[in-house]
């Protein structure tokens, strides 16, 4: 791509003189610093707009990996967290107990607690 579109950079010989040279520096630059004195002896104008471009386009992908990491990160923490909410409460209430409290402030009988319920539970009822 990049003796394609930039055509002036090929006269540049250490930076592409072929195109399996110019994918082989992609790479190297994606590491390393690239060399943008030869860039600038080759092209001004061409060569500013390739360096520019070639780290923003590393810095996007370098940014997407890690949201990437946050996003599976924070999925795991929200798991965690949700599982460990689901088994405190049965660790220090036995179950008779518990279905003894459920039963009585399920009103309606559906299994769960609604907000009237709850609301009524702690006496906060007009």
């Amino acid at each position: 791509l990049s003796p394609v579109c930039l055509g002036s950079l090929r006269r540049a010989a250490s930076i592409t003189q072929s195109t399996w040279d110019a994918i082989l520096n992609l790479f190297r630059y994606t590491v390393t610093d690239m060399d943008y004195d030869s860039l600038r002896q080759s092209s001004v104008m061409a060569g500013a707009i390739y360096y520019v471009s070639w780290s923003l386009i590393i810095f996007l992908i370098l940014v997407n990996v890690f949201v990437a990491i946050l996003t599976q990160g924070y999925e795991d923490a929200q798991e965690d967290c949700h599982q460990d909410d689901e088994n405190l409460f049965t660790l220090f209430v036995p179950a008779v107990l518990r279905k003894m409290i459920f039963n009585s402030l399920d009103v309606d009988k559906s299994g769960l607690l609604d907000a009237a319920e709850l609301a009524a539970a702690h006496g906060l009822t007009n």
